[in-house]
């Protein structure tokens, strides 16, 4: 029986018909993943190895022996046989241009009918991929495990043009390829790009290249010529509320990928973050307001991703986006391209509020909300799936270590590395808590990055103990062995680099953070022709006591550093590592042997208020309250002063700040200075300061100002 009309996402028309005594063709026609608009069919041809005793069809449950089914609607068609044998084999080949395709594709893939040929074919080539990776020693649960994740790492995304070429555009027209061209499909840009690209362009840089050529393909076919952000069939589902083809296309490059047209990539990676766009599927929305004053505001609707407001998280995930772009225009010599991008980079700087020190959405006045960082959704949005206004899947305590192109910078705003560590330690208080609690989940992307978060705040051994924690509790050998949706790899894809001791933690950069590795012995075989091999003496032990690193034919020095290079990709490197029990804590704690963080164009110091947000007065009264200004301890600004006034003390509707400006002398740590609110009648006053320090404009703080009516 084939089920034809009945795609997990419905199925808006469906058609079969049977073709002579031993085959079968047709096609469903499904979409609007996650509820967005847009289409694809996809055709498939049967043909089996007996002829049919009898055949017919059914639509919307009514059977019959008719010979085919076309239905224009949701109604459901099926086909149905019966036969003399009680053993037959089947193949299906499938297209998303036409049954034709279907056809030639199953013709050219699989000609014959010797199965066990084509078994051994396909393992032939499944552990040819498999192998790319080795490991020795170590338990057989963990191999198993591992080349489970590694297998789910490498599924998508997946091919989408046919044998002879031909695919089915953006523009819903059928263009071909030349010989050896791949189109890809199927490509979650916001699950992949922080794990499974990197891994894809380490092991496979061709087939990653083809997929970037494909995203390019897909923009070429769009009104504007616009990078898509979800990939699914020919359509693009838009989905979450980053540019997530940025670091793609930068991570790809970084890590080996390049043969795609990189400068083609360059100038649509700019023009997605420089020129708005109308409509549902846009590649940034809100950027005007991104754009102009470096955030967007809390209640911040996406079409695409209602019913969260997302302004705090669109904002990081923009700024990391930035960071992709600079870094791609920096490989490329394009200096100026690089440097506006890379201040752009720290925006996530305007989102930093030192009255609970940590990050926060703004409202759209500019001010912080009152109150703790953890604010949890009313009961009605949680039922939504509504963890915290502001951010997408996720609350402000998890979203607050999204910063992974400048932690140095993030800790430093915290008040230095120990402050983020006890940050860290509360954190990972519990390992997958979901999005409704304050509290580390493995399960969701924005989190997979964080256990590594250790490894540049002077404790590594940390990163060592939370990563193998996770990697036992949560991925065990069993059908549900993760601790969320995999996401096309996502998830697979940390499980796998976690096991090899490396992690790609900041996208567009090479160099990887490290942790302890699984196995006592690990190669992987890059595409370029290089390999990393990884020593794990005493392992499964969970702690690194020392380490070696050897590039090329060069000699293995002593490593004490919780990072290797981008330059160990480039060449055959040894990494070695003696585990044990117990953590050598002084092992890659120097502050100068942590990973690059990068800080270009990053704001010597943010602003605050005590209290934070907002205050109440009454009318024809008065009040006092503190500006301050938290000066990042990586920064080095020094002692020159920071300059501060009101911004537009006219425009207060009957409040008055005394005084309206002045200076704040920071040396290091905070500097704050008490001023007094007057008010001349009720009503509600945003008032905001602009502040700068050496002529360089820092982050504006928005004060909100409630005057009651006096009793």
């Amino acid at each position: 029986m084939f089920k034809v009309g009945d795609s997990a996402n419905g199925s808006s028309a469906s058609q079969v018909r049977l073709i002579g005594t031993d085959a079968l063709s047709g096609s469903v026609t499904s979409g609007d993943f996650c509820g967005i608009p847009g289409n694809y069919t996809l055709y498939f041809t049967a043909e089996f190895s007996q002829n049919f005793e009898a055949g017919g069809t059914w639509r919307n449950d009514v059977v019959g022996a008719q010979h085919s089914c076309v239905s224009a609607t949701s109604a459901g068609c099926g086909a149905w046989v019966t036969f003399h044998s009680p053993k037959v084999l089947v193949k299906v080949g499938i297209s998303f241009v036409s049954a034709a395709g279907a056809t030639a594709n199953l013709h050219a893939e699989d000609p014959g009918w010797n199965l066990q040929k084509t078994s051994r074919a396909a393992t032939a080539e499944w552990n040819g991929l498999l192998d790319r990776i080795t490991v020795s020693g170590g338990s057989r649960t963990n191999a198993r495990v591992f080349y489970t994740a590694l297998y789910h790492s490498l599924l998508f995304p997946s091919v989408f043009s046919d044998d002879d070429g031909r695919y089915m555009g953006f523009d819903h027209k059928i263009h071909r390829l030349p010989r050896g061209q791949v189109q890809y499909s199927n490509i979650s840009e916001c699950d992949i790009y922080r794990t499974e690209v990197p891994l894809l362009a380490t092991l496979l840089p061709g087939p990653t290249s083809q997929v970037v050529q494909s995203l390019l393909r897909d923009a070429s076919q769009t009104k504007g010529d616009h990078l898509p952000k979800w990939v699914i069939a020919d359509n693009d589902a838009s989905e979450w509320d980053g540019d997530s083809v940025d670091p793609i296309i930068a991570d790809a490059y970084a890590y080996g990928a390049r043969q795609f047209d990189v400068k083609g990539a360059l100038t649509a990676m700019i023009r997605g973050a420089t020129v708005p766009q109308n409509g549902l599927i846009v590649e940034r929305e809100n950027l005007q307001q991104y754009a102009a004053q470096g955030w967007v505001p809390q209640l911040t609707y996406d079409l695409t991703s209602y019913p969260y407001t997302d302004g705090g998280s669109e904002t990081l995930e923009y700024s990391l986006d930035d960071f992709a772009i600079s870094q791609l225009a920096d490989a490329l010599g394009k200096k100026g391209e690089a440097a506006t991008f890379a201040t752009r980079a720290q925006n996530w700087e305007n989102l930093f509020d030192p009255a609970t020190g940590y990050l926060a959405a703004r409202t759209a006045d500019g001010s912080f909300p009152p109150g703790p960082a953890f604010q949890p959704a009313s009961p009605a949005a949680q039922l939504q799936g509504i963890a915290q206004e502001g951010f997408e899947e996720g609350n402000a305590i998890q979203y607050t270590w999204a910063v992974p192109q400048n932690l140095a910078g993030l800790f430093g705003l915290m008040g230095g590395d120990s402050v983020a560590v006890t940050k860290l330690n509360s954190f990972f208080t519990q390992i997958n808590a979901t999005r409704f609690a304050p509290y580390d989940w493995a399960g969701n992307e924005p989190s997979m990055s964080v256990p590594y978060d250790y490894d540049y705040a002077g404790e590594p051994w940390a990163t060592q103990s939370i990563v193998r924690r996770i990697m036992t509790a949560l991925y065990p050998l069993a059908p549900a062995g993760e601790p969320g949706e995999d996401d096309l790899g996502a998830l697979s894809s940390w499980y796998v680099w976690s096991a090899l001791g490396l992690y790609p933690e900041t996208p567009g950069v090479a160099d990887l953070a490290m942790t302890s590795p699984l196995f006592p012995k690990a190669r992987i075989a890059e595409g370029n022709g290089h390999s990393i091999t990884v020593i794990g003496t005493h392992a499964p032990d969970r702690f690194i006591r020392q380490a070696r690193l050897a590039l090329g034919s060069g000699p293995s020095l002593v490593w004490d550093k919780p990072w290797i290079p981008a330059s160990a990709l480039g060449e055959n490197a040894t990494l070695s590592v003696e585990l044990g029990a117990r953590p050598n804590k002084g092992w890659g704690a120097a502050a100068a042997d942590a990973p690059p963080s990068f800080s270009k164009g990053a704001a010597p110091a943010v602003p605050f208020t005590s209290p934070g947000g907002a205050m109440t007065i009454t009318s024809n009264g008065s009040a006092t309250f503190q500006l301050g200004v938290q000066e990042s301890r990586t920064a080095g600004a020094g002692p020159e002063p920071v300059a501060w006034h009101v911004a537009d003390p006219n425009a207060l509707s009957g409040v008055t700040v005394s005084p309206a400006s002045g200076t704040l002398n920071v040396v290091g740590g905070r500097s704050v200075t008490s001023l007094r609110l007057s008010s001349a009648g009720p009503g509600d006053v945003s008032v905001t300061f602009d502040l700068s320090q050496g002529g360089k404009a820092l982050p504006d703080i928005t004060f909100d100002v409630d005057v009651s009516p006096a009793a």
